[in-house]
């Protein structure tokens, strides 16, 4: 990525990485010692966050909850299990897609509301909603893994089972009103959390340095980490329906589903659109 660089890039982004460095002091020197909760959705490179991003951080010990209670270690029928603390912890990703549908999901989901997070420090990553509703759609037929908790696995199967059934277009329709539900708990962290930004998928993509400037004010990742993600973020020259990552780019919605449907959703999503920056795309995903 380096040897791409012009001079003036190079220098620039000498700047940036000195600025990233200047707020690690803060953590780093004890002056900041909140928790951090890093909230998404599916289908929004959270894997990489959950896998390796995430862990990566430091100066805070990272507690991901939601793969605790997917992999049994903490059962779905005991939300006491899971504890929010003040300081020196970075929880998440809190998928804000899960929903409500078990006592562990409606304990994570607090951590949305007004009053427990209007003094905490919300990060937040995002995708274009009509992306997230295509991709979320082949994920869960073609590559999403099975939990080894039977109940789970079962619900996963019988979800499967539905969307097969539907096809893309029905799916797009029938989901659309919950992604744009998702969108709006992501407007109201942003607006109660005393400390909050809110990155893009497609920044990661398309104007990494602008994604990790944001990435940079909570968390500290070394020079290392941020090549790896760079690296790791890069989407496929060819998609692979049965891959986890499908194939990674932006704008996919207008190859999958038919016009008429991604001018239905456009119009259901039309505010979440404006809020996030996403209206400068046709349906036919030109600028």
């Amino acid at each position: 990525m380096e040897n791409s660089l012009t001079f003036g890039q190079r220098a620039a982004r000498k700047s940036r990485v000195l600025r990233r460095r200047f707020r690690a002091r803060k953590r780093e020197s004890g002056r900041e010692s909140r928790s951090v909760y890093f909230f998404t959705f599916h289908k929004c490179a959270s894997t990489l966050f959950s896998s390796f991003v995430l862990p990566s951080a430091r100066n805070l010990e990272f507690v991901d909850y939601e793969r605790m209670v997917y992999d049994g270690t903490i059962p779905e029928s005991q939300p006491e299990l899971i504890k929010f603390d003040r300081d020196g912890r970075l929880y998440g990703p809190i998928r804000l897609s899960s929903g409500a549908a078990t006592p562990t999901a409606r304990r994570m989901l607090i951590t949305a509301e007004k009053e427990f997070i209007h003094d905490k420090i919300a990060v937040s990553l995002i995708r274009d909603p009509r992306d997230i509703l295509v991709s979320r759609y082949f994920s869960f037929v073609h590559s999403h893994g099975e939990s080894k908790v039977p109940e789970i696995a079962r619900r996963q199967q019988e979800n499967k089972d539905r969307l097969i059934e539907m096809g893309v277009d029905e799916y797009a329709v029938q989901a659309v009103e919950g992604v744009r539900q998702d969108f709006e708990m992501i407007a109201r962290i942003d607006e109660y959390a005393v400390d909050s930004t809110v990155l893009r998928y497609e920044d990661l993509l398309d104007d990494f340095d602008l994604f990790m400037d944001g990435m940079s004010r909570y968390l500290i990742l070394d020079e290392p980490t941020i090549e790896a993600i760079y690296r790791r973020s890069r989407p496929r020259d060819t998609e692979d329906i049965n891959a986890h990552r499908r194939s990674g780019r932006a704008g996919t919605f207008a190859e999958k589903l038919r016009v008429e449907t991604t001018q239905l959703i456009n119009d259901k999503l039309a505010g979440v659109l404006d809020r996030f920056g996403y209206t400068n795309q046709r349906s036919d995903g030109h600028t």
